[in-house]
């Protein structure tokens, strides 16, 4: 992993494939962002909020699209004590080069 490693109090840290979905978390926290760990990657991510509201279900995007291209690190938002709440389950799109990030959340 290029630059110093992520680190925020009982935070987690979630591999996410850079092409396909994943659910990272059900049940409501904190979206930190996400750390580029595969050089040579090219993807988009998008973190997403889900949960039920009534009978219907609520999407709603947590951060602007985040793109990778090259080797270098990235962050967003910053892993320091900002962060953003999800209420329902936090859901990664990405699409890209097949690599792989970390998503760091509580």
């Amino acid at each position: 992993m290029a630059g110093p490693p992520l680190y925020l109090g009982n935070s987690n840290y979630t591999a996410i494939s850079t092409t396909g979905t994943t659910t990272v978390n059900q049940g409501g926290g904190t979206f930190y962002g996400g750390a580029f760990v595969q050089n040579g990657t090219s993807f988009t991510a998008v973190a997403y909020d889900i949960y039920a509201a009534g009978t219907a279900t609520v999407t709603n995007q947590l951060i602007a699209t985040q793109t990778a291209s090259g080797a270098a690190p990235m962050l967003q938002p910053s892993p320091g004590s900002v962060g953003v709440r999800y209420r329902g389950s936090l859901v990664v799109v990405t699409g890209g080069t097949p690599g792989v990030l970390n998503a760091l959340w509580d």
